[in-house]
Formats: structure tokens, C-alpha cells, sequence
């Protein structure tokens, strides 16, 4: 109130304005409340209608989050040139987890003019401080469902990128071994990442075309064909 009344604005103008702005639903009534509070006012008119022109795309959606109004809102950046946004969780008592919003003149700043674009940022801090509080991390965090192929050599881990290209072709996610090492390092890489299947190729698979897979879980190893492979890892 009173850096506006500094820069020449009446206290009355100040306590009118302060009445509507804050938190609101965001909907075509408020918007046409708003248009009314500031008489039609070409700038603010301007804004509503970009803000009905979201609102008509939100209305397509059938959204879980809850969307409001609030033209106190200011970010801390001074490119954004349309609207701006935060997001908040619920009863977290955190305040913003994530913000941006539009900007049309930024990536001039870079020497590559006349592109616009909405940015966004989280913050993973108290996202984590969130989902610790509320206990929200899934039972099944540090399952890793990718499948590992190990190999003995260059020639096993050139075919073991072609296995892998097959398998990921059948919707299945396949890592190939970066490295030359023992077998038993390739392992506990596996167990270190949490994979549940380790496919071993040696000389013998790339002789008969079959697949060796080791249940890394419950210690198990079976050798199948290409497409009973499929089945198993799927199953």
C-alpha cells in the first residue's frame, strides 16, 4: 500500500484494488467480475481474456488438482511478459514446489530473437520433504525392471547388442554391459542396480541362438529360446 501510494496512486484507488485481488476460483464468473473491477481497462482486459483462453483449454480436461486466481501473485524474475504460475500441495505447509510462466523476449537476451516460450521449474528439496512427511514413496521405488546383459567378451557383447535391440523392439527395457569385466562384476552391478533378470551370453548362446537368463532374485537360470525368452521375462 504504500510503495503504491509512493508511486502516485490514491488510497482509495489502493483499498478498492487490495479488495479484489487474493485468491479466487478460477472461472468465467470471477473473470467477468474482474473485467467490471477494472472497468474494462484495455491492459487488465487484455489479461482476462488470455486467462479465459486458458480457462476454456482447462475446461477440456478432467483435472485432480485444484486451479485458483491470484493476481497478488508475483514471481521473483521480471521476463515473464504473460501469465505466471506456482503450484502447491495441500496441507504440506511448504509453500510453492514449483513456478514459472510465460515470457516472450527472453531467448533475445541470447542472441536468438523473437522465439517465446512457458518455462518451469521444481523444487525437489521440499518435493522430497513432502513425500517423506506424507509418506507417499512407493512400495516398489528400488525395483529396477530393466533386463542386464552380461558377456564374456567383445564378440558376446556385439551380440549382446543385437539381443538387446530385439528385446527392446518386444517392449522389454534392455541394458547391455558398458565394460570388459569378470562376469561376476557385471553381476553385482545388477544386484547394485536392483534388476531382477541378468541375461549371460556366451559362446554357446551365440552357437545355438538360445537365451540364458538368471533370476537374480531367487537365484534361478534357465536357457530358452528367443521367443520362450520373451514370455519368461514378460511373465
Amino acid at each position: 500500500m504504500k510503495e503504491l501510494i509512493g508511486y502516485g496512486i490514491d488510497e482509495e484507488k489502493c483499498l478498492q484494488l487490495f479488495a479484489i485481488i487474493g485468491n479466487s476460483e478460477l472461472t468465467k464468473a470471477n473473470l467477468n467480475q474482474y473485467a467490471k473491477a477494472f472497468n474494462h481497462n484495455p491492459i487488465a482486459q487484455k489479461a482476462i481474456d488470455d486467462l479465459n483462453e486458458i480457462l476454456a483449454y482447462l475446461e477440456d480436461y478432467n483435472l485432480t488438482i485444484k486451479v485458483e486466481l491470484d493476481l497478488s501473485l508475483a514471481r521473483g524474475l521480471d521476463y515473464y511478459t504473460g501469465c505466471i504460475f506456482e503450484a502447491l500441495i495441500p496441507d504440506s505447509d511448504m509453500g510453492s514446489v514449483s513456478g514459472g510462466g510465460r515470457y516472450d523476449d527472453l531467448t533475445g537476451v541470447f542472441g536468438l530473437k523473437d522465439v517465446s516460450g512457458v518455462g518451469i521449474s521444481f523444487g525437489i528439496d521440499r518435493l522430497y520433504e513432502i513425500i517423506e512427511a506424507q509418506q507417499k514413496w512407493p512400495d516398489n521405488l528400488h525395483v529396477n525392471d530393466n533386463v542386464l546383459i552380461c558377456h564374456f567378451d567383445k564378440a558376446t557383447q556385439q551380440y549382446g547388442m543385437k539381443l538387446a535391440s530385439k528385446l527392446r523392439a518386444e517392449n522389454i527395457k534392455t541394458i547391455v554391459y558398458p565394460d570388459d569385466k569378470r562376469i561376476n562384476k557385471q553381476f553385482d552391478f545388477a544386484n547394485k542396480i536392483g534388476v531382477m533378470f541378468a541375461i549371460v551370453i556366451g559362446e554357446s548362446e551365440m552357437n545355438t541362438d538360445k537365451v540364458t537368463i538368471k533370476n537374480l532374485q531367487v537365484g534361478e537360470q534357465v536357457t530358452l529360446s528367443f521367443d520362450d525368452a520373451i514370455n519368461y521375462l514378460r511373465n
